[in-house]
């Protein structure tokens, strides 16, 4: 059964996803706004995104453990519902990068929020059969965001795309927000350090196969 928490989460990974993905087919359109500006060149601004998304990851994340998932991914999809708004309000390539950066920042947040407490939420015995749920999300984003903003960067505006994908995350939060049915979340109290997770075993190899299937993912994309 597909509880409301983890439709919140599908929907959080959905839109980190889109957001991702969606600056490829709509770089022409983007690049069009701005004077000598090539597609190749908007791409940079997708380069940002990935690259704060890594750092975030890195030395941001932990903070999950801290001060627990829910009121993470809260503040991080709050916060990518900012950095999309300012990215369709960008009036040139500099500050698309920034507030692109900036959606990096969320990002890093919000998906180890989202797959942490896919985990916790799930029944006992049902976590992988949970966490496959919320990653499906990547599938929506993929399937229905890129799809869907390609057809609003061409009847309406390629800044219509951000603005859309700003509405659903500020959606998300606020439902994230008022949502009560999320139970008893557990809560560390104290970050923990990136480092650690370089000593468990066969980290070496998932992480090898990640960046494998990523590459060829993102380099066909």
């Amino acid at each position: 059964m597909i509880t409301l928490p983890i439709l919140l989460l599908t929907l959080s990974v959905a839109i980190v996803g889109a957001n991702s993905l969606v600056l490829s087919p709509i770089a022409g359109s983007v690049a069009g706004s701005y004077t000598g500006v090539s597609a190749s060149e908007v791409m940079i601004a997708s380069a940002a995104y990935g690259i704060f998304t890594a750092i975030s990851a890195l030395f941001l994340a932990p903070l999950v453990d801290r001060f627990g998932g829910k009121f993470m991914l809260l503040l991080a999809m709050m916060v990518l519902a900012v950095a999309l708004g300012l990215s369709s309000l960008a009036s040139d390539l500099v500050l698309l990068c920034l507030a692109q950066g900036v959606s990096g920042v969320a990002a890093g947040v919000a998906l180890p929020a989202a797959y942490g407490l896919a985990t916790q939420l799930a029944p006992k015995g049902k976590e992988s059969e949970t966490l496959g749920i919320v990653l499906t999300g990547w599938t929506l984003s993929l399937i229905v965001g890129v799809s869907l903003s390609a057809i609003i960067a061409d009847y309406v505006h390629w800044r219509g795309v951000y603005l859309f994908m700003s509405v659903l995350a500020a959606l998300v939060s606020l439902s994230i927000f008022l949502s009560k049915t999320w139970g008893a979340l557990a809560v560390k109290g104290k970050p923990t350090s990136p480092l650690t997770a370089l000593r468990v075993p066969g980290i070496g190899r998932g992480l090898i196969v990640c960046a494998s299937y990523m590459v060829a993912f993102y380099g066909l994309y």
